[in-house]
Formats: structure tokens, sequence, C-alpha cells
């Protein structure tokens, strides 16, 4: 199944999902499950030797896509450090920070907020960060059908809203923030929040009015809408948060200290190899540069502020 078919029948299926919560779910936030059980315990009963570095990504895109944009990176950092790398895929930011925390993964992709909740809870460090479009830092992105009345985000009152995942700086917290400068809570402002634990599954289900607004990712929505992407092209943005810096690849704080230097120095010199430059390109990404904190504040503030609303959502 090439991946446009793959996409469309998992949003599909998504649709399917959030009718059925819709109709008959009495809370408030519901989770949308995008793995089978079957791809699940195939994921979690993969056995690694000491020798290979494990990567941890989460579904910030489609799972198929997800995994499929970081092969490039996989293999070159498998060549540079001559020693296996594998990638374990999870679902959700939270059960990623779970395996750098449990020492199951040696560096995770995460995003902004995941990073932070780690680093504060001091078993995660910044390796990377990632410029793209000559900027290190990158936004919320409130969007909705164009055809749709709204024009910001307190017209979404009372309305159905897709969130991305509940430690996603983008896909949430920014819009708790947003929110809170109003003097609203999600979860009285919406009539009911979801779960799509992807940027483009949030991007899909507010483009063809499943939901009427969703929060997503102004990286990708900007590169998106650089291809000229149809389903982008029929979004309007109604809000936008405050900028912070771009997700980061983030390393375990006990991972030893000379691979760490050697993955840097790997990830750094991207640009400077023909072979880099074309895992950058296809990433859309101009180069790694090392992490900024004075770029993450923002995050760490409104973690204070906003900390035990942090959580999972039960199914």
């Amino acid at each position: 199944m090439n991946y446009n078919l793959y996409k469309r029948v998992s949003f599909i299926v998504l649709t399917m999902i959030l009718i059925f919560l819709t109709s008959c779910a009495p809370q408030n936030e519901a989770k949308i499950n995008l793995y089978t059980n079957e791809v699940q315990e195939s994921l979690e009963s993969t056995v690694y030797d000491d020798n290979t570095l494990i990567i941890a990504i989460a579904s910030v895109v489609s799972p198929k896509e997800s995994l499929e944009k970081y092969q490039g990176l996989v293999a070159y950092l498998e060549k540079k450090l001559g020693q296996p790398v594998k990638v374990i895929q999870k679902q959700t930011y939270g059960e990623v920070n779970q395996l750098l925390k449990d020492g199951t993964a040696d560096i995770t992709l995460t995003c902004s907020l995941a990073y932070r909740i780690g680093s504060k809870e001091g078993y995660m460090e910044g390796l990377v960060a990632p410029v793209i479009k000559g900027e290190s830092l990158y936004q919320s992105y409130i969007v909705t059908n164009k055809n749709n009345s709204y024009d910001s985000l307190d017209d979404l009152k009372g309305k159905r809203f897709a969130f991305v995942d509940p430690i996603s700086y983008s896909g949430r917290l920014s819009v708790l923030d947003m929110l809170n400068e109003k003097g609203y809570m999600a979860d009285t402002f919406f009539e009911k929040t979801f779960y799509t634990y992807s940027h483009d599954y949030s991007l899909l289900a507010a483009t063809n009015n499943v939901v009427d607004g969703a929060a997503m990712d102004s990286l990708l929505f900007n590169q998106l809408l650089l291809e000229q992407n149809p389903d982008v092209l029929n979004l309007k943005i109604i809000g936008k948060g405050k900028m912070a810096g771009t997700p980061p690849i983030v390393m375990k704080k006990s991972l030893d200290p000379a691979l760490k230097v050697k993955l840097r120095e790997l990830i750094l010199s991207l640009e400077e190899d023909p072979n880099g430059q074309q895992i950058l390109k296809s990433l859309g990404i101009d180069k790694y540069v090392d992490v900024n904190e004075n770029n993450y504040k923002i995050i760490d503030d409104l973690i204070d502020q906003f900390g035990d609303q942090l959580y999972e959502p039960t199914q």
C-alpha cells in the first residue's frame, strides 16, 4: 500500500473512531489509538543486544511516515558509529519519554515539551536542535476548514477540537496557554476534545470537518503549504501560540560520555557531508545546532503553570 492510500485509509478509521466517541463517550477528552494490538506487541517484544544504539520516536506524523522519515539518519549513524542502530516507535510522547527514563532507549526524537519535562525530571538532556527555514523557533497554529465561519480561537467555544498529544507543546500546551489568557480552561471551553497523536491526522480531521478546530505544529503546516498540499490549502489559521525552541534530538543522561560527544559531532556535521546533506533535505531541516536552553524558557514557565494538567488520558 502506498503512503497516500495508507494515510487515507488510516484517516477513515480515525474518522469512524471520532464519530463513535462523539456519539457515545461521556468524557470530555478521548484518546485515539492509531496502533493495532499486533503492531504494539511487535514493537514491545523486540530484544536488542548491549551494543545496539536504540532510538525511540513518537508518531508526530502518521506512524508509517514517522518511521520512514528517519531511516536515512538511522542508516547514516549506524555506518558512522560502526554499531547497530535500531528504532522503537511509540504512539505517545509519554511512552517515548518512559523508554528513555527506564534506560530502554538511548536517544529520542521528541517534542519540545517532552524534552523539558524529561530535563526537569533529571533523566534527559538535549543533544542537538534543528534549524528549519533559518529558524530555531516554532509555534502552535490553531486551524479550521477555510469554509467555516470561525475567525479566532474564541469562535471555537463549545466546539469539537483535536489536540495532538497531552505533552505536545504545539499540539496542546500552547493552546492551554492561549485559552488561559482569555480566562478559559480547555475542559469547559470545548464541547469535546480528542488526541490524534499525529499532527497530520489533526490536520486531516480539521480539513474534513471531523472536528471544528485543531492544533498543529507550524513547522509541518508551513512545509506542507510550501508544497501546495491540498489538505493544508483547505485550512485557515485562526490562532498562533508563543514561539519556542524547535523539537530537539535528546539523549538519556546516563549515556556513555564518549558516545554523547561522537553523536553530537556526527549530527552537527551532517551539512558538511554530501550524504548528510541529502538526509537533512529529506527531513526538511537546514542543519542541526547545539541546543539553546533559553529558547525553551517559555515552555518551562508553562510547565510550572499547567503541570497538573499534563497527563495521559485514560482510554
